[in-house]
C-alpha cells in the first residue's frame, strides 16, 4: 500500500494512519538479517547472509575482546561463496589510521589474500562497521570500512576501502583474528533497494 498523503480540511482516520506507519516501517532503510555471538575463536564465517533480496549490505562487529595481551594482532575479513572462504590473493585495499598518541599513517596492499580492517599491539577490544557492495553480483566486490580499535594504552580509528579483482558471487564472509582469539557479536543488515 503506498503512503497517504491528505490535504487541508480532509480526515485523517484511524487506519489510514495505521496504514501509513506499516508503510513507514516496511520501507526502513536498513533490515536485520543475522546476529551472530562468538567467544574464544581465531575466526567467525557468515554464511548464506548475502542474497539477491539486497544489493548492498551494513555489517555491524561490536563487544569485540581480544585474548591476546602482548604481539601484533590483526583482524581482517575474507569473503565466502557456498561455505568456503576466499584466500586467494585477490583482495586490494587502501587504509588510513589515527590514534590517541597523534599518529597518522595509512598504506595500500595488492593482491593480498584478505582486506585488513584493524591492526594493532596489545588490543583490548575493537568494534565498527562495513558496507559490502554487490557481493552476489558476478561482479568485483567493494568495501567501505570504518573501525575502532583499543591498545592497552591507546586507541586508533581506521578506514579502509577494498575491491576484489575476480568477479565472483558471494554469499557470506570470515572474520579473523591473527593473534590469540577473540569473542563477540556481528550483526548483517541488508540495505532496502528502494
Amino acid at each position: 500500500m503506498p503512503l497517504t498523503t491528505y490535504t487541508a480540511g480532509e480526515v485523517l482516520t484511524a487506519a489510514s494512519l495505521n496504514a501509513n506507519f506499516t508503510f513507514a516501517a516496511g520501507n526502513s532503510g536498513l533490515t536485520l538479517i543475522s546476529a551472530t555471538s562468538f567467544s574464544a575463536v581465531t575466526s567467525v564465517s557468515v554464511n548464506s547472509c548475502f542474497t539477491s533480496t539486497y544489493a548492498n549490505y551494513r555489517v555491524v562487529f561490536s563487544n569485540m575482546t581480544y585474548a591476546a595481551t602482548s604481539g601484533t594482532t590483526d583482524t581482517t575479513l575474507r569473503m565466502r561463496a557456498a561455505g568456503t572462504d576466499n584466500s586467494s590473493a585477490n583482495y586490494d585495499f587502501a587504509r588510513t589510521f589515527g590514534g590517541s598518541t597523534s599518529t597518522v599513517g595509512g598504506g595500500a596492499s595488492l593482491a593480498a589474500t584478505s582486506f585488513l580492517l584493524a591492526s594493532g599491539a596489545a588490543v583490548v577490544t575493537h568494534e565498527g562497521s562495513f558496507d559490502m557492495l554487490d557481493p552476489q553480483n558476478t561482479a568485483k566486490t567493494g568495501l567501505f570500512a570504518q573501525t575502532i580499535m583499543r591498545e592497552s594504552t591507546t586507541a586508533y580509528v581506521a578506514n579502509t576501502s577494498g575491491l576484489t579483482t575476480v568477479t565472483t558471487a558471494y554469499d557470506g564472509f570470515t572474520l579473523l583474528c591473527s593473534n590469540g582469539n577473540f569473542a563477540g557479536t556481528v550483526r548483517v543488515y541488508g540495505y532496502k533497494n528502494s
